[in-house]
This record gives C-alpha cells, structure tokens and sequence, in this order.
C-alpha cells in the first residue's frame, strides 16, 4: 500500500471493497442468482463487524449502516460466523439504551438474517428471565456467568436445523 495514501481515503475505498463484494454475491441480476459467497468472503465480511456503527433502534427498520447491509446481504452464509461472535463481549461503536458488545451486534444480524419467531433463543432451548420486562433482562442475562456461551449453543442448534449455513471446521468457535 502506498504510504502517501490519505488516511481520509482509506475507509471510503475499504467500504467500497466491502460492500461490493457482498453486493456481488446475492443480487439478481437478469433473472439469474449470483452464486453464494464462499466460507472466507463471508468471514472476511463478518470479522468487519466492529465496524459497525449504528443499528436500528426498532425492529423491522432497515439497516443503513454500510457494514452492516453488507454482512446481512451475505444471508444465511454469515450465520455460522455470527454465531461464532455471540460470546464476544468486547465493546463496539454501538450505543442505544446501553453500549453493545460485539456479541449483541451478531445476535441483532442474526435476527435481521433468520427471523426466528422466538428471541433470543431461536431454538428455544431457553427463555430470557424476566425480572425488569425490557431490555435490561437481556443485558443482566448476556453478563451472567455463561450467559453468552448459552446463546450461542441455542443458535447453533437453531442454524443447524435449518440445514442452512451449517457449521463446518473451518467455522471459528467450534
């Protein structure tokens, strides 16, 4: 890379790579489907993920955050790397009622991407203890003792038995 590269220009070209790249593999073009994104895009795509800067605050709402429509237009095949996340507790650029991990970033791609009917549980293995009846139940759930571990084995079952986006040895936290 080119030292005299302009710090300012760097992020508009690496967005530009990324949402090109999972633009690319899901839109219809001519009646055709493009084909999937393979293991290492999706991957690649989701390891961005700390990058993400703004969700919507309300369910149904679309996304307008360029990480974060590119690694929800990779679909199905970024869920086994989103589930990978879920146990990742290290702050992100997220903010609403409370600072967001990186874990809650993937549970909030993974809802946008499979639309479970139960949440946070899509297998449901397990039902959110419900002490204040919002959004704190989850918080004080995800910083108990296993909490994360417990969400993530839920949406493993959940993505195998869809059949979709099954997880293989090259998935990460396996």
């Amino acid at each position: 890379m080119a030292s005299g590269l302009s710090k300012a220009v760097l992020p508009g070209v690496m967005l530009g790579l990324l949402a090109t790249s999972a633009l690319a593999f899901s839109q219809e073009t001519a009646g055709q489907r493009t084909t999937a994104p393979g293991p290492q895009t999706a991957r690649r795509i989701v390891d961005e993920i700390g990058l993400v800067k703004g969700m919507p605050p309300k369910e149904g709402e679309r996304q307008t955050d360029p990480h974060a429509l590119a690694i929800v237009e990779l679909g199905k095949a970024a869920g086994p790397f989103l589930v990978a996340k879920l146990t990742d507790a290290s702050p992100s650029q997220v903010a609403y009622l409370y600072s967001y991990a990186i874990g809650d970033l993937a549970l909030a791609l993974l809802t946008d991407i499979y639309k479970p009917s139960s949440w946070p549980f899509p297998d449901t293995s397990s039902k959110l203890p419900e002490k204040y009846g919002d959004y704190r139940d989850y918080v004080e759930f995800v910083h108990s003792p296993g909490g994360r571990k417990r969400l993530r084995q839920s949406w493993r079952r959940f993505i195998r038995d869809q059949g979709a986006g099954r997880p293989s040895a090259a998935t990460p936290g396996r």
